[in-house]
């Protein structure tokens, strides 16, 4: 191991105890558990085939920015990429943004930079759906914003919002549709080093490939169907998680679930430690608490079984297809050299 992916672990495994520490202070381990014991595991039971589900849509969209290669994936084969790159990030964060593109490539053919540059684009449109997703929110339900973020005014919010969304639309329209980029190696690269210009000249041209199919205005329409319709098949589970707890007087509905997907997903994002562990559960218990005065064991009962049921998902399933892969003839000893 490199020593950057060891510090990387080093720093998640630090921040995963704080974390965990400070979850452990607010709760009571006897109410935790007695509240476990009575969630209704049927509705969690019935909630994970719209976990693979939603992996199916995001395969799906995922084809949609490599339909201009000739050796375009099939399903089954982004599908198991996706989910073995789940499986990777629940033990070193973030290494599934490497492994999931290198097990395709090593499926399909297609060069790993190409696949590399459509899971970056991929995670740009994620980060572009989940601001839209909060500034549609802030429209709909503007309070439960400002009880969700408190002390923080929506102008603020939604400048926030505003601003990184103008400035990666920039940075995808410069990639895709114009020579900006190599013309500022060219300037600024070149004179000091014209071997690493041309490491990133060549970068630059693989993701210009990788970036091709979304040229066209067809695509996008697509691509922004189906994450509609994946994030909302990702609200289904936490509303599932919310019907199993054995609340007395909530009437929740798929909203609210769409309410906790956007909040958990500000904490997924910037989450640093393995699948996001300790960081979801804090999100979740904060915004059960603040938006629908659930008690901190109760918060904290429902961030466990929704991770559970999401991330335990997609764990299982990946190792799973990590180990087809595996006896398929796939190898991990050109990832390291990849990245």
């Amino acid at each position: 191991m490199n020593r950057h992916p060891l510090l990387r672990l080093t720093v998640a495994l630090m921040v995963l105890t704080v974390a965990l520490w400070w979850l452990s202070t607010t709760i009571d381990i006897n109410v935790v558990g007695s509240i476990l014991n009575h969630v209704d595991i049927r509705f969690l039971i019935a909630g994970i085939p719209f976990v693979l589900l939603s992996h199916v849509v995001r395969t799906i969209r995922w084809r949609r920015l490599l339909r201009h290669l000739p050796n375009t994936p099939g399903i089954a084969a982004g599908f198991s990429s996706i989910l073995i790159g789940y499986a990777a990030s629940m033990i070193i964060p973030r290494s599934g943004e490497v492994l999931r593109p290198y097990v395709l490539a090593q499926r399909t053919g297609i060069r790993f930079p190409t696949v590399l540059s459509s899971v970056v684009l991929e995670r740009i449109i994620d980060v572009m759906s989940l601001f839209l997703g909060i500034a549609l929110l802030i429209i709909v339900r503007s309070d439960l914003i400002s009880v969700a973020f408190p002390g923080i005014s929506t102008t603020r919010i939604i400048l926030s919002i505003a601003i990184p969304l103008v400035s990666i639309s920039v940075v995808i329209g410069t990639i895709a549709f114009s020579g900006v980029g190599p013309r500022i190696v060219d300037a600024f690269m070149r004179p000091i080093s014209s071997k690493a210009a041309g490491v990133i000249q060549r970068f630059l041209n693989e993701v210009k490939i990788g970036m091709q199919a979304v040229r066209s205005v067809r695509t996008w329409l697509l691509i922004a169907s189906d994450s509609v319709i994946m994030w909302t098949l990702y609200a289904i589970p936490l509303f599932a998680a919310l019907l199993a707890m054995p609340w007395n007087e909530h009437a929740f509905t798929l909203l609210d679930g769409g309410v906790l997907l956007l909040i958990t997903s500000v904490g997924v994002t910037i989450a640093p430690t393995p699948g996001a562990l300790g960081i979801y559960q804090g999100f979740a218990q904060t915004a059960l608490i603040r938006l629908y005065g659930a008690t901190p064991n109760e918060g904290f009962v429902f961030g466990v079984i929704a991770w559970v049921l999401n991330y335990g998902t997609a764990f299982l399933v990946g190792s799973l297809c990590f180990l087809i892969e595996m006896k398929r003839g796939m190898r991990l000893r050109n990832v390291s050299r990849e990245a």
